[in-house]
């Protein structure tokens, strides 16, 4: 999308993008947050390092061939679920969720509009890394107070905003019309899709 805006041809965002954002953890537990990198906005490196407080119970369950062990807590506005194993002792899981004594093999918010469950473990077949790519080569690091800022509007509405200040430059005044007018309508399409974030609180 970058390059083809400097060709003075606007992109949106294909449609069929499925990841839009990534996590990183540290071994210091500290959670690093990349907003998304299919947009013309630069990537952002969000540091969090809330802390979350986890009330694990003498429940099991059984989740492939391991046994699980239930914890509950609240993160970010919503009531989570997770199962840990013991018997991984990776004190790690899917999205930002980490913090117990094992492997979390699944998560559910009470709703039950966020799940993650595992579905099998195998070795890794590459070295590949996502934060290789070269779109998070330039990224701009930011704490999350000023992420909350920012993340009052959607990426494309701070794009729109763009257009509006003259950052982005168009050949004709026709092609600005144009491209704000396809872009008001793929904001009112992304509040009817992306009504339901899993954090509800920053």
């Amino acid at each position: 999308m970058a390059v083809m805006s400097k060709k003075g041809v606007m992109l949106f965002p294909d449609a069929s993008m499925k990841i839009k954002y990534v996590v990183e953890k540290n071994n210091d537990g500290i959670i690093y947050f990349y907003t998304p990198n299919h947009m013309a906005n630069p990537v952002l490196k969000v540091k969090d390092d809330r802390k979350i407080d986890w009330k694990i119970s003498n429940e099991k369950e059984k989740i492939l061939e391991y046994t699980t062990q239930k914890a509950t807590a609240n993160f970010a506005g919503r009531e989570w679920t997770a199962w840990f194993t013991t018997e991984l002792p990776v004190s790690d899981g899917p999205y930002k969720f980490c913090g117990l004594p094992g492997l979390i093999l699944k998560v559910y918010d009470k709703t039950n509009t966020h799940s993650f469950e595992i579905i099998s473990l195998e070795k890794q077949k590459s070295n590949y890394v996502v934060l290789n790519d070269d779109t998070y080569k330039d990224v701009k690091p930011i704490t999350l107070n000023e992420y909350k800022e920012i993340s009052k509007k959607s990426p494309l509405e701070r794009y729109r905003d763009e257009a509006f200040t003259g950052d982005i430059i168009f050949k004709s005044n026709e092609e600005k019309q144009n491209f704000l007018k396809n872009l008001d309508v793929k904001i009112k399409e992304s509040k009817i899709h992306d009504n339901n974030p899993i954090e509800l609180k920053k």
